[in-house]
């Protein structure tokens, strides 16, 4: 019985209980924040710099190719002789494995869609699984995006203008 215990021994006991629970909770914040720093480190960061890569060469593409869409990675890969003197955030080699992107999309419709809807709404480059890039830089580095805009320029009154001059 508890009661006729030692005074010394209830207070122990209380002790080591609070101790056991404050690591037990330790633990698990450590077991957390580790987590989310491997998350972090070995998935948002790769995957933001994979799609930032993607959504300037799609565009960097259309932009050199009287803004047709390309056909597969072989064409995409053309666009990085174009993009920052060859400069990419993400190995190309990599990408295929990280994003799919609709290969049969059709730009004047989507620039269509952009113009009606808005830039967010153009939704061509994805993870493999069809769902939505993880992307923490900013609305500027989001490929979907991007591309909108992008559309947006091109095929707006001024903007038609401005790509059927712009130099190649």
């Amino acid at each position: 019985m508890a009661w006729l215990a030692p005074r010394g021994t209830i207070r122990r006991k209380v002790f080591q209980g609070l101790l056991a629970t404050l690591l037990a909770i330790i633990v698990a914040v450590m077991v957390v924040a580790g987590y989310s720093v491997y998350h972090v480190v070995y998935v948002v960061i790769p995957h933001s710099y994979a799609a930032w890569t993607a959504g300037d060469l799609l565009v960097e593409y259309m932009d050199t190719h009287d803004g047709k869409w390309p056909h597969g990675w072989a064409d995409l890969h053309e666009a990085t002789s174009y993009t920052n003197h060859g400069l990419l955030y993400w190995d190309f080699a990599k990408l295929s494995g990280m994003e799919k992107i609709d290969w049969n999309a059709n730009p004047e419709a989507l620039g269509k869609l952009a113009m009606a809807v808005g830039p967010s709404a153009v939704k061509v480059v994805t993870q493999l699984d069809g769902s939505t890039l993880e992307t923490k830089w900013g609305g500027d580095t989001e490929p979907n995006q991007k591309v909108g805009r992008y559309l947006i320029k091109r095929y707006s009154t001024n903007g038609a203008a401005k790509a059927e001059t712009a130099p190649k």
